[in-house]
C-alpha cells in the first residue's frame, strides 16, 4: 500500500487519539465537527475518556445524552437543507421549462403569422 492510501486512515486514527486530550468542555463540539466517526466510535471514545479521567457516571451519561440530542438536531437541520435544495432545484427546473415553452410558442407565432425577426 502506498503512502497516499494510508494518509487519510492515519489522519482518522491521529484525530481519534488527539480527542483524548480535548478539554471536556470541548468534547461535544469535537464530536459534531468529526463526522468521519460512527456513533459507536464516539460512544467508545467517550467511555474510554471518562474511564481514563475517572469521571462520575453522571458526567459521562450527561455528555452522551448531549451528543445524542445535538446529533439529532444536526440531522434535522441537514434534512431541512436537503429539502430546501430540492425545492430550489424544482423551481429552477420549472423556470427552465417555462422559458423553453415560451421560446417554442414565440417560434410558432413567428411561423404562423409570418413575422420576421
Amino acid at each position: 500500500m502506498n503512502s497516499t492510501g494510508r494518509e487519510p486512515n492515519m489522519r482518522i486514527v491521529d484525530n481519534y487519539i488527539k480527542a483524548f486530550y480535548v478539554p471536556e468542555t470541548e468534547l461535544l463540539h469535537w464530536t459534531m465537527t468529526h463526522p468521519e466517526y460512527t456513533r459507536a466510535q464516539i460512544i467508545a471514545l467517550i467511555n474510554q475518556i471518562s474511564s481514563a479521567y475517572n469521571w462520575p457516571r453522571r458526567r459521562r451519561t450527561d455528555l452522551l445524552a448531549q451528543i445524542e440530542v445535538t446529533s439529532h438536531v444536526h440531522m434535522a437541520k441537514l434534512r431541512l437543507q436537503i429539502l430546501l435544495l430540492q425545492m430550489i432545484l424544482g423551481f429552477m427546473f420549472f423556470l427552465v421549462m417555462l422559458a423553453h415553452l415560451t421560446l417554442a410558442n414565440e417560434t410558432r407565432l413567428h411561423v404562423l403569422f409570418d413575422i420576421s425577426v
